[in-house]
């Protein structure tokens, strides 16, 4: 929405859904992935496409200004 939507198709972020994302979506994507995030290392014990497809995922959240609450979700944020 934030990115994609302005840069390719010349059109306003819905920032209503962008709200509706962050608020009641990405919490539970988050708490699942705590939950699997390994204490260290990758989360196959070596880094595997699972660790590049969080990361590109995450990479590009932080283009639209997303970052992990890392008190909330430390081990997810340590990614």
């Amino acid at each position: 929405q934030r990115v994609i939507n302005p840069a390719v198709w010349r059109i306003a972020p819905d920032e209503e859904v962008v709200a509706r994302t962050l608020a009641a979506d990405l919490p539970g994507i988050l708490d699942y992935l705590e939950g699997e995030a390994p204490l260290e290392g990758y989360f196959c014990g070596e880094l595997s496409i699972a660790d590049l497809a969080v990361a590109a995922v995450f990479r590009n959240a932080a283009f639209a200004g997303y970052s992990i609450d890392g008190e909330r979700w430390p081990r997810t944020a340590a990614l």
